[in-house]
């Protein structure tokens, strides 16, 4: 991937992974969030990603331009856009602070870790601000920590309204589905197998997800807090 050469290289982003059951080599894909992801071959390669075609409803950029999530997902994704999902794969991440974490799981769900990093870091306009809410998680955050962690900082940016947090989150993850349903048709046609698009279908149910559950996500939260600040009196 090109990269800017006025952003700090401070984020790097490194995922390895290892194919349990079948004779492949591993896959080692290293991820600059540099808001650019354009890869070193040419554009006409990424000719499907134009904003001119299937373009987003909710997207603001110029249509002369290229679609940033797709070129990202493109370029950090392309190695495995002939395999299928129910590949048995072992996944080390490493992040940006030298964190690593290890899992042996399917390749769909590998990849969903990969492609909500590839989005989140494309540059996208609306993705941009998830980057910054999920920036501090750990590379492969369970869907519960990745809700409890949006939640969080969503009440923080709106002084603990919870009504305010909620309506904000459900417009942005209704923006997001927006984004994914027009990415799908995107991928589908430029990939054979289906590891790749079942990720992002993964990842836009991981979003409805959490807009359906907020309430009892909330309630967690607070129910924490209370359990904390019982523990604190009592030591006291």
């Amino acid at each position: 991937m090109l990269r800017d050469q006025n952003t700090k290289d401070h984020s790097l982003r490194n995922f390895i992974v290892s194919f349990n059951e079948k004779d492949y080599p591993p896959i080692n894909v290293r991820i600059a969030p540099l808001k650019t992801f354009m890869h070193e071959h040419s554009k006409e390669e990424y000719s499907w990603a134009r904003l001119n075609k299937d373009k987003c409803p909710c997207c603001p950029l110029n249509e002369n331009r290229y679609c940033p999530a797709a070129i990202s997902i493109a370029s950090v994704l392309n190695p495995f856009r002939n395999y299928f999902s129910i590949e048995s794969v072992t996944i080390e991440a490493e992040d940006r602070v030298g964190r690593k974490t290890f899992w042996t799981t399917d390749l769909q769900t590998a990849l969903f870790t990969l492609i909500r990093t590839a989005m989140f870091f494309s540059g996208c306009p609306v993705t941009e601000e998830f980057r910054i809410f999920l920036e501090d998680l750990r590379p492969l955050a369970t869907e519960k920590e990745i809700h409890k962690a949006l939640v969080i900082r969503f009440l923080l940016a709106y002084k603990g309204e919870k009504k305010i947090a909620k309506v904000e989150i459900n417009k942005r993850i209704s923006d997001l589905h927006c984004i994914n349903l027009s990415l799908a048709k995107r991928i589908c046609s430029n990939t054979k197998g289906d590891a790749i698009i079942n990720s992002l279908v993964h990842a836009d149910a991981v979003g409805l997800l959490l807009a359906i559950n907020f309430d009892e996500i909330y309630q967690e939260i607070c129910d924490e807090i209370n359990t904390i600040e019982q523990s604190r009196i009592m030591h006291k």
